[in-house]
This record gives C-alpha cells, sequence and structure tokens, in this order.
C-alpha cells in the first residue's frame, strides 16, 4: 500500500529491460553483473526526479568514485544511495563541481568563439590583401594604357611642328609660330582629357571591382 513503490529486480547484463515506470522511487540492482552504468541511468530516468534509494552495490561498474557523483548528479532527491546517506555536504560539493564545469564550459566557449573571430578576421584580411594587389595590378595596367596615349599625343605634336618647320634653315613666320602653339595645346587639352579620366577612375576602382562579390561576409553578432 502507499504511494512508495519498492522494487527488488535483476537486470540483464545486455540492458534489454524496458524503462521502469515513473511511480518508481526506491530500486534495488544489487549483485547484477552489471557494467554499463549509462545504460542503467537510462532505464531509470522516467523516475529521475522521484528516485529517493538506490542501490548498485557489487556490479562490475568502473570508477566508483566518479559514478557515485554521476549518480547523484542524475537523480537529484536521492537520500540514500549503496545504503549510505547522501548528506547535505555532498549536495554542495556536487553543486560546486557543476559550478564549475559550468565556469570551465564558458571558458571554452569564450576560447572557441575568439578563434573563430580570429580566423574570420584573417580570413578578411588575406583577402583584403588579395584584393587590394588586384587593385594595384589594374591601376599598373590603366597606367600603361594613358602613358601610350599621353605618348602617341607627344609624338603627333612633335610631327605637326616638324611639319610647319620644314627643313633646316627654312623661313618661320609669325602664322607659324600660331599654328605650333595651337597643335601643342590642342594635344595638351587632350591630355588633360585622358589625364581626368585616369583620376576619376582611381576612386572608384574597389566599389566597381567586380572582387567585391567574393568578399567574406561579417558574422552577424546579433
Amino acid at each position: 500500500g502507499g504511494s512508495t513503490s519498492t522494487l527488488r529486480i535483476a537486470m540483464k547484463a545486455g540492458g534489454e529491460e524496458d524503462k521502469l515506470a515513473a511511480t518508481l522511487t526506491l530500486c534495488d540492482l544489487t549483485s547484477n553483473k552489471l557494467a554499463d552504468l549509462p545504460l542503467v541511468m537510462h532505464q531509470l530516468s522516467a523516475a529521475a526526479d522521484d528516485m529517493h534509494t538506490l542501490m548498485l552495490n557489487d556490479n562490475n561498474f568502473e570508477d566508483a568514485v566518479l559514478n557515485r557523483w554521476r549518480l547523484l548528479d542524475f537523480f537529484p532527491a536521492l537520500i540514500m544511495l549503496d545504503g549510505q546517506g547522501v548528506t547535505t555536504k555532498m549536495r554542495d560539493y556536487l553543486g560546486n563541481l557543476q559550478r564549475r564545469k559550468t565556469v570551465r564550459e564558458i571558458v571554452t566557449k569564450a576560447r572557441k568563439e575568439y578563434t573563430e573571430q580570429i580566423e574570420q578576421q584573417k580570413r578578411r584580411k588575406d583577402w583584403s590583401i588579395r584584393a587590394l594587389k588586384r587593385q594595384g595590378e589594374r591601376v599598373d595596367e590603366m597606367f600603361g594604357q594613358l602613358k601610350v596615349k599621353l605618348q602617341a599625343e607627344l609624338q603627333m605634336t612633335e610631327a605637326e611642328v616638324s611639319a610647319i618647320l620644314g627643313e633646316e634653315g627654312a623661313y618661320i613666320t609669325e602664322e607659324d609660330v600660331t599654328l605650333s602653339r595651337d597643335h601643342a595645346e590642342f594635344r595638351l587639352e587632350d591630355e588633360e582629357v585622358q589625364l581626368q579620366k585616369f583620376d576619376k577612375k582611381l576612386p572608384r576602382l574597389r566599389e566597381a571591382a567586380p572582387e567585391e562579390q567574393d568578399a567574406p561576409e561579417e558574422k552577424d553578432s546579433s
């Protein structure tokens, strides 16, 4: 009678039984040749919050000290374990172990996040260096094209002026001088247009570069 359920059973070492009833509050598994503690805990998990007495003496579990703390953690209502009373001091010690574990987990998580952030920023740094290098190559290419155009303008100016000068000793009129100046100024104006185009392209290189599409995305910290 009563609401307390008491059970003494013989569980197979293979652990083929189903989970026990949630109403179980006392379980005696003494001398069952059990070796798989996680399996036993799994089979008793339905009664984990109500179990107050658990007997696991004379089985084949390894690391009895560690197992004791695992059982106390898994069965928070235990007041008797293997015939020994569970004291407040033991619960306090277990709580301290749990808090220490939590702190270690916090540090581990922080270290992982730090490492991920460093790796992400390193990837961004490497990408930025590559992007700047590609931009530098584009600027060099543009400058080379500009230089070729300006050299062509200069050669045309020299050719036009040479045609005006004629042969050595030829008579040069004021009209010839004006014409030469006009030719030179026309070429200089064209060169200025080319320089302006080059100058306007420089600040827009980064925003117009197709490589921007491959930039690593920022991790959303929100």
